[in-house]
């Protein structure tokens, strides 16, 4: 799709351009880079380290949770299979 004088790629023909990566490197600085990977790395570890701390609480607190998201999948499941039945 041309705008004035550029060309708007598209995401898929920048993954399958030979120059993606230079585009990636023009996009964000390595400051950046790096910044969004240690983000990521210490957010994770963040997570699962909350989560191994409250897992015996959770155990205790969310003892029925399971059939409470078994029945929402079923009452989905009928509701799909009405919606189809009443279509036809």
């Amino acid at each position: 799709m041309k705008q004035g004088n550029s060309i708007d790629l598209t995401f898929h023909d920048m993954c399958i351009s030979r120059n993606f990566a230079l585009k990636i490197d023009i996009m964000f600085s390595t400051g950046q880079l790096i910044f969004a990977a240690l983000f990521v790395l210490v957010f994770a570890s963040i997570i699962v380290i909350s989560y191994k701390k409250d897992k015996d609480l959770h155990q205790k607190n969310y003892k029925g949770v399971k059939w409470v998201g078994i029945v929402f999948v079923l009452f989905v499941i009928i509701l799909f299979g009405l919606k189809y039945l009443l279509k036809n």
